[in-house]
């Protein structure tokens, strides 16, 4: 008697499309064998790049208009703060789009580092703010690695302005010698001494007058 031998049945294997062009697999449309982005180059058609094949700095930059100053302006989303937010690509954390530029064609950069735009700083007619133009700029000759107190230093924020301040309100110059640093709320302010003098005499002043009278 002969005894039969039952395989399992075998799920068929479902066929890989790859591009002929770069040897990656393709998920969606096929033309010819190729993948879209191999397709329009080789017919000649102007494309931008595949996000599956390259870096959100490569997407940045492939997304910049030209300004006669020098600036790449980066024409993709913006942030509530008016800079470029880079295209969410999968393997990588999401960033500023001027960020992910300067890593793309510079170099790692670590987090504790900021990039000072010195296209801003080098113009004294731009106001600042949410509609600074040169919070899109990408361009990595207009970025220079700094620390975040000098980043802010530079800045027109409130803090920058009184930093940059050298006298007090009443017109005491700020020496080593006659300032006081004081911390408040995480924070570290300067206070003039001789106008803390003053207004203790002034205090003791009146302090008499009630006592006389």
């Amino acid at each position: 008697m002969t005894t039969l031998t039952v395989l399992p049945k075998m799920r068929a294997q479902s066929r890989r499309r790859v591009c002929v062009g770069c040897s990656v697999q393709i998920k969606g449309k096929i033309r010819r064998g190729k993948c879209e982005p191999c397709y329009r180059s080789r017919r000649g058609i102007p494309h931008r790049p595949s996000r599956h094949r390259v870096s959100p700095g490569e997407l940045v930059l492939a997304n910049i208009e030209v300004a006669p100053d020098g600036c790449w302006l980066y024409t993709g989303r913006v942030d509530r703060e008016g800079y470029g937010k880079d295209p969410a690509v999968k393997g990588y954390s999401q960033q500023r789009a001027h960020r992910a530029a300067y890593v793309h064609a510079v170099g790692p950069l670590p987090r504790t580092v900021h990039l000072d735009h010195t296209c801003h700083s080098n113009d004294p007619t731009c106001p600042g703010g949410v509609t600074c133009k040169h919070r899109r700029c990408v361009n990595p000759a207009h970025l220079e690695p700094v620390s975040p107190r000098v980043n802010n230093e530079r800045s027109n924020s409130r803090s920058a302005i009184n930093a940059r301040k050298t006298h007090c309100l009443n017109g005491h110059k700020f020496t080593p010698g006659d300032t006081r640093l004081r911390k408040r709320g995480g924070s570290t302010r300067r206070e003039c001494r001789q106008c803390a003098r003053d207004q203790q005499r002034e205090r003791r002043r009146r302090r008499r007058q009630a006592q006389g009278d």
